[in-house]
């Protein structure tokens, strides 16, 4: 409530989508972990002006956004076209509703502090508009326009209920398809007040449209003594040798370097407090199977890997011959291409535990992202 008036917000997400391609409606793609609509949703929710939240949905579609958002958000089914569907939302609205804000669904990253001037700015008798110069010159067939006196518009556009719903009845009257609710709002003689928007608020129209979620790197380290009497597994491969690695499980150490890498990127400790030395259930366990728990652990957050560079320090024995299976078990286990992996082979001249062949290292460094 602002001013002692309830305000309802109604985000258009019935549409089609059909440019941005990937098979479902964009508004309903995934981004950063979530479907498109329910970043805007989320973000008025967070407004303390906002009374009711209301999506206008496709019903093909709609069990996507369930579970992201709290029950209090009421879904309304989409007409055939914008128009129709944002009707149906405003229509939706508590009666006691003063004002509305209509969104686009495919305007994902929406600030607070443009719902917020959207609704300081709320009259009676006009829409509130937010809008953004334009950069570049714009021009038509016939010459180059004055830049100064243009506008890009966006949403939230806000208005009386009582008068853009007035504003709807007498487009669908006249079989008027207007492009926004400013244009409804015009064409039934009402005016528009612009304020100013924000250059974020983009409307994902083309997959280039979304941001960048952001990588998350991470990195592992692990390290094993030689031993006679134990095979030598590294990536789950076995390696024909005199000595295997000492360790609670199969001491893999390729994979328990690549493990606590991809643990590092999703902030998830590390192998020892998934897959404890204390837990006989583990005794003898193929690590490979466990990359394959940590690859679900990547799943269940809508990460893949970009990158994983691993580095195995081992004075003997000569592990080239094996690196290719190396390269294929971990793509298998991860769930990735081969050509994401890369693995270099070094020794320690000599030096240290490993260059006096006591043991063989891994460190690994990974680059997650979002699917």
């Amino acid at each position: 409530m602002y001013n002692n008036k309830r305000i309802g917000a109604v985000i258009a997400a019935a549409g089609a989508g059909l440019r941005m391609g990937g098979g479902i409606p964009k508004q309903y793609m995934d981004i950063k972990g979530k479907p498109m609509v329910v970043h805007s949703a989320l973000t008025f929710l967070e407004s303390p002006y906002i009374d009711t939240v209301i999506i206008v949905v496709d019903d093909n579609y709609d069990k996507r956004i369930l579970g992201y958002l709290p029950d209090d958000v009421i879904l309304v089914l989409g007409g055939t076209i914008r128009q129709d569907s944002v009707y149906n939302g405003i229509r939706a609205l508590p009666l006691d509703t003063d004002y509305v804000l209509v969104h686009d669904g495919a305007r994902p990253y929406i600030s607070l502090e443009v719902i917020n001037r959207v609704i300081e700015n709320l009259k009676e008798d006009v829409c509130v508009v937010p809008c953004i110069k334009p950069k570049d010159s714009v021009r038509t067939k016939e010459g180059t326009l004055d830049r100064n006196s243009l506008y890009l518009v966006q949403t939230p556009q806000g208005a009386y209920v009582e008068s853009l719903l007035k504003a709807y009845e007498k487009a669908f009257d006249e079989d008027y398809e207007g492009t926004d609710e400013a244009s409804l709002m015009e064409n039934n003689g009402f005016g528009a007040v612009i304020v100013e928007g924000d250059e974020k608020n983009l409307k994902v129209t083309f997959p280039s449209d979304i941001t960048p979620c952001g990588e998350r790197a991470g990195i592992g380290y692990d390290l094993h003594k030689l031993v006679r009497g134990r095979d030598l597994i590294l990536a789950g491969v076995k390696i024909p040798y005199e000595k295997g690695l000492m360790g609670h499980s199969d001491a893999d150490v390729v994979a328990h370097a690549v493990m606590d890498s991809l643990l590092g990127a999703m902030a998830l400790k590390d192998i020892g407090e998934h897959f404890p030395d204390s837990d006989d259930k583990y005794k003898d366990a193929v690590s490979l199977e466990l990359l394959l728990k940590v690859t679900e652990l990547m799943e269940e957050r809508l990460l893949k890997v970009l990158n994983l560079d691993i580095v195995i320090l081992a004075e003997k024995p000569k592990l080239s011959p094996f690196r290719e299976a190396m390269k294929d078990n971990l793509a298998q286990a991860l769930k990735t291409d081969r050509e994401n992996i890369n693995i270099k082979l070094s020794t320690m001249e000599g030096i240290g535990l490993i260059g006096r062949e006591e043991g063989i290292a891994c460190e690994a460094v990974c680059l997650l992202c979002k699917k």
